[in-house]
């Protein structure tokens, strides 16, 4: 038989440890993001009240590498996560 192990760790580390098993918890039961339509991600980005000028620029990022869609068919879809990180990167 062998003696339990006693460890003391320090408090900062504990929280750090429980913030991590927390996060990563989190991470395995979120639910799947949705895919945006282009006219989706026109207004993700703030054009909802000019959805065609905003269509206009969601398919110009795309050309210019700005934004990474998939696609389905011919039709382009986007992660809202792929929007926030463009705008925060670039505003």
């Amino acid at each position: 038989m062998t003696a339990p192990l006693a460890v003391q760790l320090p408090d900062e580390l504990l929280d750090e440890i429980a913030h991590r098993a927390a996060a990563l918890l989190a991470e395995q039961h979120r639910a799947p993001e949705p895919w945006l339509s282009v006219a989706d991600a026109a207004k993700h980005l703030g054009y909802g009240d000019h959805v065609e000028r905003g269509k206009r620029r969601v398919y110009d990022l795309v050309s210019r590498g700005e934004l990474h869609p998939k696609r389905d068919g011919a039709r382009l879809v986007f992660r809202p996560s792929d929007i926030d990180r463009y705008l925060e990167e670039n505003t």
